[in-house]
């Protein structure tokens, strides 16, 4: 099941479209990467996917944006994120994979009854990592994770476009106030 889903190249070129429109749309940052993680669960039957971004002020990993997770995993993902294979992720800008997360009690608060897999991407722009892109599916030993990876490695240099982006009207926004 998992490897249809990836090798479906029209249907994976119609969720990156529509994630590219969700990206797009005129709400606020959060709400659009909300969006975004709707549309991976959905299109790609998953059981979980998320967002988490760094914080300078705070030097932390900030969950940003889920879908799958109940309130009290949001809550212990907050709280344990950065202390997690996350922070892996993105301190050294590359992808890992948990085929089995039952072998990894980092995220054991996110309890699942049939065994899961985990595919966390890196989220950067050009060599600066600006957060990790986090997919949770069904565990299958026929599941090719190389093109899992490189589909959410586009997914997430969207995101990462959608987070220059906003920075960008940050920064214009703080100008425009100045010369005011």
């Amino acid at each position: 099941m998992n490897n249809e889903i990836f090798s479906n190249q029209s249907r994976s070129l119609e969720t990156l479209l529509e994630i590219g429109n969700a990206l797009n749309a005129s709400q606020s940052l959060r709400s659009n990467l909300s969006a975004t993680t709707d549309i991976l669960l959905q299109n790609l039957n998953l059981t979980s996917c998320f967002v988490v971004l760094y914080e300078s002020e705070t030097d932390k990993l900030i969950p940003y944006a889920t879908s799958g997770l109940s309130a009290p995993e949001f809550r212990k993902l907050d709280v344990k994120a950065d202390k997690t294979f996350l922070r892996q992720v993105f301190t050294t800008s590359k992808p890992i994979i948990i085929q089995q997360k039952s072998a990894d009690t980092s995220l054991d608060f996110i309890s699942r009854e049939t065994e899961q897999s985990l595919v966390c991407v890196p989220i950067k722009l050009k060599t600066q990592c600006l957060g990790v892109l986090t997919i949770e599916l069904l565990f299958q030993l026929t599941t090719d994770y190389d093109k899992i990876v490189a589909f959410l490695a586009v997914a997430a240099s969207m995101i990462a476009q959608a987070l220059k982006i906003e920075q960008s009207l940050v920064e214009e926004r703080q100008k425009l106030v100045e010369e005011n």
